[in-house]
């Protein structure tokens, strides 16, 4: 067995238990070499064996502990990258207490925005990252709101663009946030973001994270899509979107437009694919070709409007309302298309909701 894993499977929180809880954060302090903020606790007596469970003699066991709270925000600086990154997801595969200890936060979007950040930046056309990153910070309004601001900035060195695994780490990282069942509701309806200042294509203000989610994975997956053909980077922004979709509330202007979008742009292409493959369409599930992701990409993102097109929710979301007759003339034509792929049960709701909001 890994000895590495094996000592951080007993990582704990040491804030508590009066250990040793005086770390001081300075900079990224878990990442410097001098700084101990990770103590080993040997819990044996002087006889070399533990007396604990009444008497009963338990093995030689080492703990490890640090301070959960400082790991924290310690990863909030260091996400954007490769190391950081990876660091993140060993301790979540590696320490159940830590594990645990994160699902239970209300303010993950701390370690998201970087994240989301990384993915902007490395699904641009000149695939460059320089300048500075920005970490985010927190505060409150006197109505208790809480406001998250992405605007402070954590200096780092240029980079060039970010490497394929550390982008799978990432979406790794993403589909397991989006995996814990208050994640999705509390990105649309508890986070919601001052301003994105490193997103150009829009000035985006008050901005709630679920909606900053779905913006950055449509941007990869496009980018994807027209580009690098990644089966797996698709599968993971497809699986993170479709845990999302029942969440979706309140989803931002801009978010939905392109949404609606991004489902039509990708239908047309699907629809020629199918066409020029003698008119047969892909085996769902299948995305080993491009005409496979393609098809793959046309049922999540049905499936993600639906959801937010729901009876229950539909109030809430009527940016997607006005997205989808916006783009209505597109998506009736790619429906009536000759041998189109689309089955009516994958868009019945969609052009009713269509018909009924434009009628």
């Amino acid at each position: 067995s890994n000895a590495f894993r094996s000592d951080l499977a007993s990582l704990d929180d040491n804030r508590w238990d009066g250990w040793n809880s005086s770390y001081s954060l300075n900079g990224n302090a878990f990442l410097d070499e001098t700084n101990n903020a990770f103590e080993s606790v040997d819990l044996n007596n002087n006889n070399g064996s533990t007396d604990i469970n009444h008497g009963q003699n338990v093995k030689q066991k080492r703990l490890l502990t640090t301070n959960f709270e400082h790991l924290f925000q310690s990863f909030g600086g260091t996400l954007h990258n490769e190391l950081g990154a990876l660091t993140l997801y060993t301790l979540l595969q590696s320490s159940p207490i830590f594990a645990a200890s994160l699902a239970a936060r209300s303010d993950l979007d701390m370690l998201v925005i970087p994240l989301l950040r990384t993915i902007y930046f490395s699904s641009s056309i000149n695939q460059h990252i320089a300048g500075r990153t920005t970490a985010a910070s927190a505060k409150t309004t006197p109505s208790g709101e809480k406001i998250v601001n992405s605007s402070s900035s954590v200096a780092v060195s240029e980079n060039p663009f970010r490497s394929q695994s550390q982008l799978y780490v990432i979406m790794i990282l993403l589909l397991i946030f989006s995996q814990d069942t208050s994640f999705g509701p509390d990105s649309f309806r508890r986070s919601n973001i001052s301003v994105v200042i490193w997103y150009k294509e829009r000035n985006l203000k008050n901005i709630s994270l679920g909606s900053l989610i779905v913006l950055s994975l449509l941007r990869c997956i496009s980018f994807n899509l027209n580009r690098m053909q990644d089966p797996f980077l698709l599968s993971n922004c497809c699986a993170v979107l479709l845990n999302l979709s029942p969440h979706i509330v309140n989803i931002h202007s801009y978010a939905a437009m392109r949404l609606a979008s991004v489902l039509v742009s990708s239908m047309k292409r699907y629809t020629v694919l199918v066409m020029k493959n003698g008119g047969r369409p892909a085996e769902e599930g299948d995305v080993s070709s491009i005409l496979g992701m393609y098809a793959e990409t046309c049922r999540i993102l049905l499936q993600v409007v639906k959801h937010g097109i729901r009876r229950r929710v539909v109030e809430k979301n009527l940016h997607l309302v006005y997205a989808l007759v916006y783009h209505q003339r597109d998506f009736s034509t790619v429906l009536k298309a000759k041998k189109s792929p689309f089955r009516p049960p994958d868009t019945e709701k969609i052009t009713a909701m269509i018909k009924k909001a434009d009628g």
